[in-house]
């Protein structure tokens, strides 16, 4: 009898052990988190989108992220904007590259994804190719961030994992 409840005892800890491994997190990357990349250039940056603050120029940004190793990335997503509806001269454009790199300073692009959509309000824009899902220790995860003009906003990025 004992050892039949010592069975049963391990079987709920390895069922409670998988049932926890099959969930998925998220990890998102506010605006305001994302670090500017050419300082001489004007930006809009808010928690709720980062942008140009020009109509003529781009900005560049960046944000590390820390995500756990040995976890599999299942999705990338960021939000876009394309500001000017029903403006046939306005030009909108975001674009995210996410790449890692190893201490050596090896660097592997994971996935790239952006929009050149003119929309009402936010969309989610998905990477459709991730490289190298496989989250290792070593090396450092982060994000490349493009926004054409001020009519091109970038709200949050988020990375699912599992």
């Amino acid at each position: 009898m004992a050892k039949l409840i010592l069975r049963i005892s391990i079987a709920f800890v390895l069922l409670g052990v998988f049932a926890t491994n099959s969930f998925s997190a998220v990890k998102t990357i506010r605006p305001d988190q994302f670090m500017i990349q050419e300082t001489d250039k004007a930006v809009n940056q808010s928690p709720l989108f980062a942008s140009s603050n020009s109509f003529t120029e781009h900005a560049l940004f960046n944000a590390v992220v820390k995500l756990p190793a040995g976890k599999i990335i299942k999705t990338i997503m960021f939000y876009h904007q394309g500001t000017g509806v029903g403006i046939p001269d306005v030009t909108v454009e975001t674009s995210i590259l996410f790449y890692r790199t190893a201490a050596d300073g090896t660097t592997d692009e994971i996935a790239r994804l952006g929009s050149d959509q003119k929309t009402i309000g936010f969309i989610p824009i998905t990477a459709e190719t991730i490289h190298f899902p496989k989250i290792r220790r070593g090396y450092i995860y982060w994000f490349y961030i493009y926004s054409k003009n001020i009519n091109s906003w970038i709200g949050n990025i988020q990375v699912t994992y599992k």
